[in-house]
């Protein structure tokens, strides 16, 4: 499973933002596929499981608050939602 994105990736921060996430999504996939595979059990392989879901999680926040919060990702926002044909409406709400 691949991450996508509403915006191209222009924004150094935010592409390294990116691929941590894919990373983090990556490992917990893995995780949860040997822990299935192995047959593991237990307290510990609950606990392992919900921190990599919770490394991913923290991973994909960050992107999307950098979204949030980077002028130029949100100038790109912007001009896809333009392209794209989003009513003139609806642009403000893309901007906040």
């Amino acid at each position: 499973m691949k991450i996508q994105s509403s915006i191209q990736v222009v924004c150094a921060e935010y592409e390294r933002l990116l691929k941590n996430s894919q990373v983090a999504l990556t490992n917990w996939n893995k995780g949860r596929t040997e822990i299935h595979n192995s047959g593991r059990r237990g307290r510990d392989v609950d606990n392992e499981l919900r921190a990599l879901q919770g490394n991913f999680a923290r991973a994909w926040a960050l992107v999307q608050y950098h979204e949030n919060d980077c002028e130029v990702c949100q100038r790109t926002s912007y001009k896809k939602a333009v392209q794209s044909g989003i009513s003139k409406s609806m642009l403000p709400q893309l901007c906040h």
